[in-house]
């Protein structure tokens, strides 16, 4: 096996080709036409032989390849398609045969019609095929969704797509450069599906002061292994101090999945949410364009450095799972909490204030409803009721209450007032006086209860 040291990924890692642009002169007729042609058995043994073709010379098991071409032969002789009604249905029927034999989730046979141009098109026809994509790319804002500060100067980045670094590279420079100064990063991956490794690298080249060798690539057609690093330089400042935390679900996918695999196994990032969706291989796209059929081939591996081993079907097990709808909440409540940890004695203060009212809204203590139903009542100008099973806080000329979460039995953070905490003051005999108003800085006010 030959090996190859390189920084610069494959630009069909993991990459979803898009679907191209229109038709060019002597392509197949648009889809009816070959839907009605794929009904015929001699054109479905067609496609099975030029799909088997191309595993057995592409696909990164060979074994596995040709397991492959004997089950969905089989099938076929057996007239396991015949009930297919059209191109799309059979080579849906087609693509679950074949997963029954490999389990790999980026294995694909499906219908396009409108494939990109072939390597025989025109120089012209091919750029305007690229600018089409690049359009449609810039259109998505590179797939990066949000980018903010939030609360206890902790950063969060969310992008939904690993778009190519050659066209997506200056936005994904933009989010760092903008987030480089908060203390604590959110990588928000859960809507991502996958993409291009290149902003692999470019990302990850944040998190670290030196070069680092993150991933290994084998490639069966070319029989080589890629050995993976990040780069020394980026543009901006590292966020090389800045604790991490990678946001996960089951629809997280391929190089969002690899991603979170290097930081996993490179120690520098904690990940929260659901198990990914298992897919670790690198693809390869061929097109069989008078049927207008289209065959996603993976044709390598990954694995790590580190453990050898990689993610394929059975997906990344985050550090903290929890459900996909509370994982930032858990993942800012966590940041918050370390920041507080780590915090010298002058910021420790201000630091437990951050982290105790987030836990307080996603994680509030348990108290006896007895006890909350007597802190009802008039405390100066501010009215605090109860209301299925929570206590709200009305304040004058406001005609919505904010909700009052619980650290204690006695003290509660108040809904989007994350600098004053209340806490109510009780008499010798447990009858409830007055509301106090806490803040960070040691000042108080006492609101008597009138009522």
């Amino acid at each position: 096996m030959n090996v190859k040291c390189t920084a610069v990924l494959m630009f069909v890692f993991y990459v979803l080709l898009p679907a191209g642009s229109a038709p060019l002169p002597g392509q197949a007729p648009p889809a009816a036409v070959a839907d009605q042609a794929a009904l015929a058995p001699a054109v479905q043994g067609k496609i099975i032989d030029w799909v088997c073709e191309k595993l057995n010379a592409n696909y990164v098991f060979p074994d596995l390849a040709a397991k492959m071409e004997k089950h969905v032969r089989k099938q076929f002789k057996a007239g396991a398609y015949r009930k297919n009604k059209s191109t799309p249905d059979f080579l849906s029927s087609l693509t679950r045969d074949l997963l029954s034999v490999c389990k790999d989730a980026h294995l694909r046979v499906s219908f396009n019609a409108n494939p990109p141009p072939p390597d025989s098109a025109s120089d012209r026809e091919k750029e305007k095929a690229r600018l089409e994509q690049l359009e449609k790319d810039r259109s998505e804002n590179f797939y990066f969704r949000q980018c903010e500060r939030l609360s206890g100067n902790v950063g969060y980045v969310r992008f939904d797509k690993f778009a190519d670094a050659r066209y997506g590279g200056p936005t994904a420079v933009a989010a760092m450069n903008f987030l480089a100064n908060c203390d604590a990063l959110i990588i928000d991956l859960r809507f991502n599906g996958g993409g291009s490794g290149t902003l692999i690298q470019l990302l990850l080249s944040y998190f670290f002061d030196e070069p680092v060798h993150y991933n290994n690539m084998y490639i069966r057609n070319r029989n080589v292994t890629e050995q993976n690093w990040t780069s020394a330089h980026v543009q901006g400042p590292k966020m090389t101090a800045q604790d991490l935390y990678v946001l996960t679900s089951d629809y997280t996918f391929s190089a969002a999945e690899e991603f979170t695999y290097d930081l996993k196994n490179l120690d520098r990032a904690t990940i929260v949410g659901a198990t990914t969706g298992g897919g670790a291989h690198p693809v390869e796209f061929h097109y069989l364009r008078e049927l207008q059929v289209e065959l996603k081939i993976p044709h390598g591996r990954s694995f790590n450095p580190k453990t050898g081993l990689d993610w394929e079907g059975t997906g990344i097990e985050p550090d903290i799972k929890t459900a996909k709808e509370k994982a930032l909440d858990v993942a800012h409540t966590l940041a918050l909490k370390n920041l507080y940890l780590k915090a010298p004695a002058e910021q420790k203060d201000k630091r437990q204030w951050d982290w105790q009212y987030l836990e307080a809204r996603t994680n509030p203590l348990a108290v006896d409803a007895e006890m909350l139903k007597r802190y009802a009542g008039q405390y100066g100008p501010l009215r605090v009721s109860w209301a299925e099973g929570r206590l709200l806080l009305l304040e004058p000329g406001q005609s919505q209450p904010k909700m009052m979460c619980p650290l204690s039995d006695t003290l509660f953070v108040i809904e989007g007032i994350s600098d004053i905490r209340a806490q109510f003051e009780k008499d010798d005999s447990g009858a409830v006086t007055a509301l106090l108003g806490l803040r960070a800085d040691g000042r108080q006010q006492r609101l008597a209860k009138s009522q």
